[in-house]
């Protein structure tokens, strides 16, 4: 125990006897132990905090990714039901009165440039092209042949929806 005497200035330890040493130590051992109890005490409550705090946040996370799994799966399901030409209608069709004025300006230019380069083509190579329309045509002559019934059958057509074939000797 340590005292202050009135006629010094300084702390100064009183000469004690051994029994009243140990107890002070004892004491002492006792007042550090709770010390030391309460400071772990409090770190192990801050550690728990913690880690109650970390499994919110990964229970929060983990909830969101669940959500943003099954959204992306109604939508996945939805674009699987949807037709080709409906998804592509979707995509095509305007938000605004700006973007249908982009859309029709865009379609006039392709169907101009076309026209223009259709043009370019004929005129720069109109031998070719002429070869072209000519198999074509014949094509259809040689299909339009073997189409064509023997000639030892004469078809009659009485009216539209009947058709007789009278065998010629």
């Amino acid at each position: 125990m340590i005292k202050k005497s009135s006629s010094m200035k300084r702390w100064e330890e009183p000469a004690l006897c051994s029994s009243e040493i140990s107890t002070d130590s004892e004491e002492l051992e006792q007042l550090c132990g709770k010390q030391v109890t309460a400071t772990d005490t409090e770190l192990e409550r801050v550690r728990w905090d913690f880690v109650l705090a970390r499994l919110k946040y990964e229970h929060e996370d983990n909830e969101k990714q669940r959500l943003h799994e099954e959204r992306m799966e109604q939508i996945h399901q939805q674009a699987v039901k949807r037709s080709f030409s409906q998804g592509l209608q979707d995509v095509l069709q305007p938000l605004n009165q700006y973007a249908l004025f982009l859309y029709c300006f865009i379609v006039i230019h392709v169907i101009y440039t076309v026209k223009d380069l259709a043009i370019y083509f004929f005129q720069t190579h109109y031998l070719f092209c002429f070869a072209v329309v000519l198999s074509y045509v014949l094509k259809k002559i040689f299909q339009y042949c073997k189409r064509k019934q023997p000639k030892e059958y004469l078809i009659i057509r009485l009216d539209m929806q009947k058709t007789v074939q009278v065998r010629v000797k």
